[in-house]
């Protein structure tokens, strides 16, 4: 407990100097200014979109439980997801993925062991859905302008991580021997969820394309939604190039360095705006302004399934004490 109260503490104080730098950088004295200028049109429709990002993530994660026989309502789904985003912004370590998992439990009585391989799939599924939108704007970000190659170097890994990450599910839960070798019944019992999850969700051809559709459109939203928010700054930049760096920002989240990538993600849109010429205080402004409004959204959500559900964050990261 103690090792995770300093890996916390480390973690806030991470985002905290990341993003003083980068507030710093764009000059406190500019914020009012900015902000005020927002046009709100822009950001009602880019809240809108994203409640209807999240209502299809929702949706994936309810299908893929169903491959483990679990049925719950479309709603349950949407509150859980947001309240595990919400402890994954909150508090690192991917507590969320429990806090999932923990919310099925209390109102469902499901075991962890079914509903665990579902989040793990599903995160999988994200990871895919970025990529596919990187690649489908690769075609343009790469005739517009030279990369430097370590970037090419890191998405060359994620791939490769990607790939590596289906082998080992496919070598690992398909292994009898290994799996009789296992004394520990919880354990199996995950990894018999997973085997069905997997066959469900990845190896059943039509709901694999299913799934990665829906990723897709998550991803691709998640660009336009960024693109009104840069356009509520007055910042016509091409949407392509918007969801580009937003694309490779969040890919800066499957390592929670900081929560909610606080402070990474917008340093690396900054990043890779930059690569295009666009600088400036307000392109600092705007990549804080998109982050901020995904966050409070989610918190919201997440602070009212806490509420309604009366569950105590307490017992959340005593279950993933438990789990681990």
């Amino acid at each position: 407990m103690k090792k995770n109260k300093i890996s916390i503490i480390i973690s806030f104080s991470i985002a905290l100097i990341l993003m003083y730098a980068i507030l710093k950088k764009i000059g406190f004295e500019k914020l009012p200014e900015y902000l005020a200028s927002i046009n709100y049109t822009w950001i009602a429709a880019a809240t809108m979109l994203y409640t209807v990002d999240m209502m299809v993530r929702a949706y994936r994660w309810q299908q893929i439980l169903k491959d483990n026989s679990i049925n719950i309502r479309l709603t349950d789904s949407f509150l859980a997801y947001n309240l595990g985003n919400a402890m994954n912004i909150l508090i690192p370590a991917k507590i969320g993925d429990i806090a999932r998992s923990y919310f099925l439990n209390k109102k469902y009585k499901l075991a962890y062991a079914k509903t665990l391989p579902a989040t793990f799939v599903d995160r999988i599924f994200d990871v895919v859905g970025v990529y596919i939108v990187i690649l489908i704007c690769s075609v343009y970000v790469i005739t517009t302008v030279k990369l430097d190659r370590w970037f090419y170097n890191m998405l060359l890994l994620g791939i490769i991580a990607l790939v590596l990450t289906f082998v080992f599910l496919e070598v690992i839960i398909n292994n009898k021997k290994l799996l009789k070798s296992i004394k520990n019944k919880r354990l199996v019992e995950l990894i018999e969820a997973m085997r069905q999850v997997f066959h469900g969700s990845i190896k059943n051809k039509g709901k694999l394309l299913r799934m990665t559709v829906c990723s897709t459109f998550i991803w691709t939203c998640e660009g336009i939604i960024t693109y009104f928010i840069f356009l509520s700054l007055g910042q016509n930049i091409s949407p392509i190039i918007i969801t580009f760096a937003n694309m490779t920002a969040n890919l800066t989240k499957i390592i929670p360095v900081t929560p909610g990538g606080l402070g990474v993600f917008e340093g690396t849109m900054i990043l890779v705006l930059s690569f295009y010429g666009y600088t400036g205080a307000v392109i600092g402004i705007a990549s804080t302004l998109n982050h901020l409004l995904m966050n409070l959204y989610t918190i919201a959500l997440g602070m009212y399934a806490l509420i309604r559900e009366n569950i105590k964050i307490a017992n959340i990261k005593m279950e993933k004490v438990n789990n681990q």
